[in-house]
């Protein structure tokens, strides 16, 4: 994903750029016109990333949602009064929240899986569900589970049940949109498919394909919707929905890249670096 948006910012020649790289992906900006900061184990990586934010006019975030370290990074550059290219605040913490999502999803009357905390599901219902984390990444700490006994064995497991939400398993086509968000206005770029497999108990991503799927005025509504509700979106964002038989419903929104991303400019020509920067002018 880096390499990606290193790509895109090397076919913008007037940037200059800066990467911060932990010594194992240090080769990750090989061969791209990027000046790189190693950071070392023993480094703090946070008083460096302040020290760097000193001479930065824009910044672009690449870090997950789980333990609030997408929010706290993006607090950090409202501190030094530094502009984000990613989500405002209020927007990274309502998103990487997928109760609190849900909570919005359904008062937005967009249509949603039904969620609710596992910590209020103690005993196993008949069914098919899926365990994940409340504000995880990806497939990771996700089951599917139908089965009693395989419930309560994954529920032995977690160290606190609150940090996870429960939602019925819906059989269909795994999709996102990628979209770039603005002033109160979202565009989709892409309607992607993913695939997924299952590890016994656990649901496993395996990849993506980018514009699999058609935009229609549906997926556009909602990203209207979105907009509108919750103007601190900015930037690339990535929604994760499920398309099935008995329709579509939104799973989460990802105030981040994703991994779709990768793809978009090798398949559809789209600069979104360049469509990014494009949207602080207007």
């Amino acid at each position: 994903m880096l390499q990606a948006l290193l790509a895109d910012c090397q076919r913008l020649p007037e940037l200059t750029v800066k990467v911060l790289l932990e010594t194992r992906c240090r080769q990750l900006s090989a061969g791209f016109p990027v000046t790189s900061v190693i950071i070392e184990p023993q480094a703090d990586v946070l008083e460096i990333f302040r020290a760097e934010l000193s001479w930065a006019e824009l910044v672009w975030i690449i870090a997950p949602e789980c333990d609030g370290i997408l929010q706290n990074l993006t607090e950090l550059l409202c501190e030094f009064n530094v502009r984000s290219l990613g989500c405002e605040v209020a927007a990274v913490a309502l998103t990487s929240h997928k109760w609190r999502t849900y909570q919005k999803l359904k008062a937005l009357e967009l249509p949603t899986v039904s969620t609710q905390l596992l910590s209020e599901a103690p005993c196993f219902s008949p069914g098919t569900w899926v365990i994940k984390p409340i504000d995880g990444v990806g497939s990771t700490q996700t089951w599917r589970i139908s089965q009693a006994d395989d419930y309560d064995a994954v529920l032995a497991q977690l160290p606190n049940p609150s940090n996870f939400i429960l939602q019925p398993f819906i059989a269909g086509q795994v999709a996102s949109l990628s979209c770039i968000f603005a002033a109160g206005q979202a565009r989709i770029l892409s309607v992607n498919t993913q695939d997924i497999a299952f590890d016994g108990l656990q649901i496993q991503w395996l990849g993506a394909e980018v514009a699999a799927l058609s935009k229609t005025a549906t997926y556009q509504n909602w990203v209207d919707t979105l907009a509108q509700a919750i103007p601190g979106l900015f930037g690339y964002v990535g929604i994760d929905f499920i398309h099935s038989a008995a329709g579509d419903y939104i799973l989460e929104i990802n105030p981040r890249l994703t991994t779709a991303y990768v793809g978009i400019f090798p398949t559809l020509g789209i600069n979104v670096v360049a469509e990014v920067l494009q949207t602080l002018e207007c």
